[in-house]
Formats: C-alpha cells, structure tokens, sequence
C-alpha cells in the first residue's frame, strides 16, 4: 500500500490517494479542483480509481469529486446531512 499527499500551496489544502498496489486500485480523500495530478498517479501506477472519499464539506474551494466520478466509474463517499 502506498499513501501520496499531493498539496494546492495557495489554498493550503491537501488531498492524498491511498494506492493499493497488489490489486491497483486508488481510493482519493478530499480532492481539489483540477483532477489531472490524481490522473497522472494513478496513470503512473497502473491504477484504477475506485472511490473519492469527501471528509467534510468544504466551503472554501470545489472538489472534483464529481468530475473523477463521471470520468472513471468511482464510487463517492461523503457524510450525509
């Protein structure tokens, strides 16, 4: 298993991808915005993403939670109000 933290400096904010790399599958938590970064790691790993996993609701930018859901099939995970 391999966990990577990828950080957006100007929002401080930090999204990671938790690989599994026996079974290549990624799960991400909190993602920003753009998608490519989580793209490319999961290109670079040969890995399917599974799921996004939103932690909390975030109020000062926008997920692409939606957008890798549409692209890849991934599940989305988030609370319920």
């Amino acid at each position: 298993m391999k966990i990577q933290q990828f950080e957006d400096k100007y929002l401080a904010h930090y999204s990671y991808a938790i690989l599994s790399e026996c079974e290549s599958k990624m799960v991400l938590i909190d993602p920003a915005r753009n998608p490519e970064p989580y793209y490319a790691f999961a290109k670079e790993h040969q890995a399917q993403i599974i799921a996004v996993v939103e932690t909390h609701s975030h109020a000062d930018f926008v997920s692409s939670h939606l957008e890798i859901a549409q692209t890849t099939g991934a599940a989305i995970y988030a609370e319920k109000r």
